[in-house]
């Protein structure tokens, strides 16, 4: 079984940029990733772009338990965490020992903010990392909407450095004072801050440090296809107020690319 997307007018070549961005969760080997499938289909004459994602809440033809993390903090506290973009990632943190979920799961889960900073996914946010499985058996799931929404960013709340705050940066709140807050600015000790998250989950600093190596590494070439993918788009496609904007995309990756890299 799978989940279809299928591509709106408004945001063109997402599904692809999203396939690309599995893809390259593949290509690390550090994370639990479904298949994909990218197809292009006739439809009433005109050309329909479908994503088709193998579900991974399924089991011999049974749904398995899935909640958000968003649905986990809303239950614990309702007048706290009212959308998706609430709260901090530190604050998300906390759901692995109350949970009692492996020190791996806490680990991948913070790879998986490293992965959305080098591939220009602003949206990974609350509802976007979910559990699977009941109580007392319960794992982070499989990757799932790596959608790279920095790309389009004819709307200010897509060229998010990062949906949810992170070690004093980051968010979606314009009146905030944390540095990068509802921006798209790359802070200079990017790498520093994201260390310092990784410090407040208790995880072993020398070995977020490989990891984090072995991601740039591995998403070198990372920028040349995410806009080898975009430049290749009828250029009527590019004529909406949410087209991708191509130059300013692959900018923003190289900045974080460049910070992630010091030290």
């Amino acid at each position: 079984a799978a989940m279809v997307k299928v591509e709106q007018r408004l945001y063109p070549g997402l599904l692809a940029l999203e396939n690309l961005a599995y893809d390259y969760h593949r290509r690390a080997g550090l994370f639990a990733v479904p298949r994909s499938w990218l197809r292009t289909i006739s439809h009433r004459g005109e050309e329909v772009t479908l994503l088709a994602v193998e579900r991974f809440d399924r089991s011999a033809g049974r749904s398995l338990p899935q909640e958000s993390f968003f649905s986990l903090l809303h239950t614990g506290n309702r007048s706290k965490f009212q959308n998706n973009t609430d709260g901090s990632m530190e604050d998300l943190g906390r759901i692995f020992g109350v949970v009692g979920l492996p020190v791996q799961d806490k680990e991948n889960w913070f790879l998986r903010l490293v992965m959305a900073l080098l591939t220009g996914n602003g949206d990974l946010h609350s509802e976007n990392m979910a559990l699977l499985g009941g109580a007392g058996d319960a794992r982070l799931s499989p990757l799932f909407d790596p959608a790279p929404m920095r790309a389009y960013r004819g709307r200010a709340s897509h060229d998010l450095l990062s949906a949810l705050p992170f070690s004093g940066i980051g968010g979606v709140l314009q009146d905030s004072d944390r540095p990068c807050a509802a921006s798209g600015q790359t802070p200079p000790d990017l790498l520093e801050r994201v260390l310092a998250l990784g410090k407040h989950l208790a995880l072993p600093p020398r070995r977020l440090r490989a990891h984090i190596a072995h991601l740039l590494t591995v998403t070198q070439d990372y920028v040349a296809e995410a806009v080898a993918v975009l430049e290749s788009l009828p250029p009527e496609s590019r004529r909406n107020t949410l087209a991708p904007a191509i130059a300013g995309f692959a900018q923003t990756l190289r900045d974080v690319r460049a910070a992630m890299s010091k030290g």
